[in-house]
């Protein structure tokens, strides 16, 4: 067999130059020309996919705004103590049930019983220590994160003692 003449090569490759710019289509999202690998790709990229799902959900929401709130609203109210106590202390609800029942619902600095405890927690390792009211989880707080401020405080009540 003889090799291919010049002339059939340009000929071969002008056909395949046709074929290929026959193949081009334009993204439908910025309408830029592209080579698509398959006839189904309508799209360029990965940034021009994510615009279109984009683009997608916002219009979808539009249409079915009360429906997408309820939704959002609903998994919120049934999962949001679950979700805070864990981003914030890396416990489960049912962790704060067993501490709360074994402190039998009362603060753990006064003993007064309350309905809510607030989780007391060491800021720098984040280890949980207990449940606390309100008011014995600030002054904690204040405790730890001002230098001297328990004496400073002591002092300022005896001074002013009767």
């Amino acid at each position: 067999m003889s090799s291919p003449s010049r002339w059939s090569m340009r000929c071969w490759m002008t056909m395949q130059d046709q074929t290929i710019q026959m193949m081009m289509t334009n993204c439908s999202q910025c309408h830029k020309e592209f080579l698509p690998p398959t006839w189904r790709h309508k799209l360029c990229g990965s940034v021009c996919k994510r615009a279109r799902r984009a683009y997608q959900y916002r219009t979808w929401y539009v249409s079915n705004t009360a429906k997408a709130r309820a939704s959002g609203n609903l998994h919120r109210k049934l999962n949001a103590r679950r979700i805070d106590l864990w981003r914030k202390y890396k416990i489960t609800p049912e962790t704060y049930d067993t501490m709360y029942a074994a402190q039998n619902g009362c603060c753990g600095i006064c003993l007064k019983p309350f309905d809510l405890l607030h989780v007391d927690h060491d800021h720098t390792s984040k280890m949980v220590r207990g449940l606390l009211c309100f008011r014995c989880n600030n002054s904690l707080e204040r405790l730890e994160s001002v230098a001297g401020w328990a004496e400073a405080a002591t002092k300022y009540l005896r001074a002013y003692a009767v």
